[in-house]
């Protein structure tokens, strides 16, 4: 039986018998190649959307690059990669067949990739909004609102970015087969599925919980079905097992340093990023036909197509909740957080949040074509009217909020001429499995990692390795650069496997430097940077 919803032709959009199903995609892509050539494209190239996590990512590309083991951690010695490698190990590669820069190839790799993240949601809004064209254009559009989506993939290098737009293009294609009920079908999207664990544990854990929440869905609805039951635990389990070796090497393991699963992006506590735009004007027209498509995609919600849609959009919300509720006990009941701070993961709620703006939009296409389809002219056309304008001036705003936005994630990577030498040196005449003590957490991230691949004693807490007790590493550089004499430093050098000390007379104390000079060989000083080797000095003759 036809579905009678989503029928209305929108038709005062296409004129003269044009097929929208042609012009919608050529017009977006018109509108991508715009938006990439004069806008994005001459920051990639200057490195102002190179972020901070395309850095870290970029660390363990570095690392593989100069010869490191792929299942090494690239920052610190002696411990297995705490993330998945494939991202860099795909980028390294890729930077080394063209003959590029890593960096380049990192900042360009947006360019290269994430566009498709456009054809992939139009598709996908094309198909939940009931195969109507005009309510999948206007919700594509609609992305352009979304300050996670616009900074945080289209323009970002990022593993998160690139695993979003696998994420869309994984979803795109499961909606169109979500009733199918072939073996070979459920099998495919499993491995796929499990495939994004080896590649962003985050995305995996959103994905696969929309997939297991809808398989309960369908469960439920499907009151037992036999076959139902089979497919959903089949899903499931093949998703899980193509993805265990990662959570069996991690996930079991004590966490000595839970930083990095703790952290709470800025981002979520500013309005802009929390709705579509800090506009009203944006906000309102673009949420009251979210709304509407919640409420139809409820009311359908025995078809599988809706019920993934409310399950991704009900997964996306619970991974926001922890650290919304323990921000609101901090405020109100400090006692009570600092006990249940301890027990509640947080889970990467950025992530989630970006996710819930994706369904709102999807949504919003699902509302459109329940406005386009309504019976009373004067009020479908009004309605219409404020759908288009939303949409529109949400993509005129765009290039003007980015910039603010982009402050919340952007690190303009400039690569300091006064590391200029030492990087020489150090990548000639060192291996990637030996490790600098260098002054601080940015000369770490930055000079160790992101430009030699070398491993370092410590760094950011954020972007280090879960298992890595680095309280007790950050107490031994101070205690190297402060406080030690000659065997204590020999003794933590042997401890934690130190080969040498990488210094700048701009943060180092000048006396502790003299020390460094008495006791330790000189391998590298061009004046502002010295480079020493940690074992003792042969006496002068």
């Amino acid at each position: 039986m036809k579905d009678k919803t989503f029928n209305f032709k929108f038709n005062s959009l296409i004129r003269n018998g044009r097929n929208p199903k042609l012009f919608y995609p050529l017009i977006l892509m018109l509108l991508l190649i715009g938006f990439y050539g004069f806008y994005a494209a001459p920051k990639w190239i200057h490195y102002r959307y190179t972020t901070w996590d395309a850095l870290r990512d970029a660390i363990n590309a570095r690392h593989l690059l100069e010869g490191g083991e792929i299942l090494a951690d690239p920052v610190f010695a002696g411990c297995q990669s705490w993330y998945p490698p494939t991202h860099a190990a795909i980028l390294a590669a890729l930077s080394k067949l063209l003959n590029a820069d890593l960096i380049q190839t990192y900042a360009l790799s947006a360019a290269a990739f994430n566009g498709l993240a456009i054809a992939a949601f139009y598709v996908l809004a094309y198909r939940c909004s009931g195969r109507n064209p005009h309510a999948a254009f206007l919700a594509t559009l609609s992305l352009s609102a979304l300050p996670w989506f616009v900074t945080y993939v289209l323009l970002s290098p990022t593993v998160m970015a690139h695993a979003t737009v696998l994420s869309i293009i994984f979803m795109a294609f499961y909606v169109f087969h979500i009733e199918s009920e072939s073996k070979n079908i459920i099998t495919l999207f499993g491995l796929g599925a499990g495939l994004m664990g080896l590649f962003h544990p985050p995305t995996f854990l959103i994905l696969t919980g929309a997939l297991f929440l809808h398989g309960c869905l369908r469960i439920q609805l499907d009151s037992f079905r036999k076959k139902t039951i089979i497919n959903a635990v089949w899903l499931f389990l093949i998703a899980l097992l193509v993805s265990s070796p990662y959570w069996i090497s991690n996930v079991l393991q004590p966490a000595q340093n839970t930083e990095p699963v703790r952290y709470t992006a800025p981002a979520l506590y500013h309005l802009e990023f929390v709705l579509p735009g800090k506009s009203v004007l944006r906000s309102i027209p673009l949420l009251l036909p979210a709304f509407w498509g919640i409420l139809l995609a409820y009311k359908r919600r025995r078809e599988s197509l809706y019920g993934f849609l409310l399950s991704l959009f009900l997964v996306s919300l619970a991974g926001q909740v922890p650290v919304y509720y323990l921000a609101f006990m901090k405020t109100y009941q400090p006692g009570v957080y600092m006990t249940l701070s301890e027990y509640i993961p947080i889970l990467v709620p950025h992530e989630f949040q970006m996710y819930s703006q994706i369904c709102a939009s999807l949504f919003f296409a699902i509302g459109s074509a329940g406005i386009f389809s309504l019976q009373r002219r004067a009020l479908r056309w009004c309605l219409s009217g404020l759908v288009i304008f939303a949409a529109g001036a949400s993509l005129f705003a765009c290039l003007k909020e980015i910039p603010e936005h982009s402050k919340l994630f952007l690190w303009p990577y400039r690569e300091q001429i006064e590391w200029k030498g030492a990087v020489r040196y150090i990548r000639e005449n060192t291996s990637v499995h030996e490790t600098i003590c260098s002054p601080n957490d940015s000369t770490s991230f930055f000079v160790v990692g992101v430009q030699t691949g070398r491993k370092c004693l410590a760094t950011f807490p954020s972007h280090a390795n879960t298992r890595a007790d680095l309280e007790s590493r950050q107490i031994i550089r101070d205690e190297i650069l402060y406080r030690a004499d000659q065997h204590e430093i020999l003794q933590a050098a042997d401890q934690f496997s130190i080969q040498y000390l990488l210094c700048s007379r701009k943060i180092n104390n000048p006396q502790r430097l003299v020390r460094f000079r008495e006791w330790f060989p000189v391998l590298y000083d061009d004046e502002i940077v010295s480079i020493f080797r940690v074992t003792p000095k042969e006496p002068e003759n």
